[in-house]
This record gives C-alpha cells, structure tokens and sequence, in this order.
C-alpha cells in the first residue's frame, strides 16, 4: 500500500460536538446513532467528522473516547 501524506483540513466555521465513550468494537457500527443524536440537539450540516480523542480509558478495558461533530447551520 502506498503511504500518503494527510491533508485534510475541517472548513472554518462554528462545530456542534459531543465526545462518547464506547466499547473499541462498537465504534464502527455507531456513526449513525451518533448523527442522529447530534441532530436532535444542533441544526448541523455535511460533513459528519469522527475522531479519535483516546486510545484507552483508564480502568475501562476495551473502551475508547469518540469526538463527533458537525459544522453549524447559521
């Protein structure tokens, strides 16, 4: 696989977000939960980001902290 160098780069502007933690398995699968949940709380725009915020929790085997967010609609 050829490595690349990143460059994406979130648009400028305001971000509703919210940081979950979930079990290392589940966090494929819970995109769209997450989406819907953020939706019920902010009128927000495309593009939906996932980011890792912690590769373990402490004390919690298996468990990761997950940041969502959306761009406002203003």
């Amino acid at each position: 696989m050829e490595r690349k160098k990143g460059n994406y780069v979130k648009a400028a502007g305001k971000y509703a977000c919210f940081y979950q933690e979930i079990e290392n398995d589940d966090v494929a699968g819970n995109g769209p939960k997450a989406l819907e949940y953020l939706r019920s709380k902010a009128k927000v725009v495309p593009s939906f980001y996932q980011e890792d915020f912690s590769s373990s929790v402490s004390g919690h085997d298996g468990s990761v902290i997950i940041k969502y967010s959306a761009k406002l609609d203003l």
